[in-house]
């Protein structure tokens, strides 16, 4: 099977953020440790490995996705548990998405789309730049 092309973008009602593949090893978390993804929530971008196993890096970006909704949404939890809330989600869909193809179909096809019009999110104070 054929590998899709790498998304450019994440949506989330109407709110666009430019998903920035990078050479493997150049991605860096805040502290400056290495990272597979940063999601970087006062630039509006998430910067991803170019260099990922496909699996890890669908669950990956499922982990960034989390941390951009989570922000969006003015979810605000201490760092580390916000950490531990993105790998559970981002892992847990991956392995849903894999093992439910149908039911995904049904829920991205039955949806009605909304207009696209880019805009910026608003700021949330105390949730900044997470990896």
């Amino acid at each position: 099977m054929a590998r899709r092309s790498k998304p450019r973008t994440s949506r989330v009602n109407g709110t666009v953020w430019p998903i920035r593949w990078q050479d493997p090893g150049t991605v860096k978390a805040e502290d400056g440790a290495e990272a597979a993804g940063v999601t970087d929530n006062e630039k509006y971008t998430i910067c991803m490995d170019n260099g990922l196993h496909p699996d890890k890096e669908a669950a990956v970006l499922l982990h960034e996705l989390t941390h951009q909704v989570l922000y969006l949404y003015g979810v605000q939890m201490p760092d580390d548990l916000e950490e531990t809330v993105a790998d559970a989600i981002g892992q847990g869909f991956f392995a849903h998405l894999r093992e439910n193809a149908d039911f995904w179909n049904y829920i991205t096809n039955t949806a009605r789309p909304r207009p696209r019009r880019a805009r910026k999110p608003p700021h949330v104070p105390g949730n900044e730049t997470h990896r």
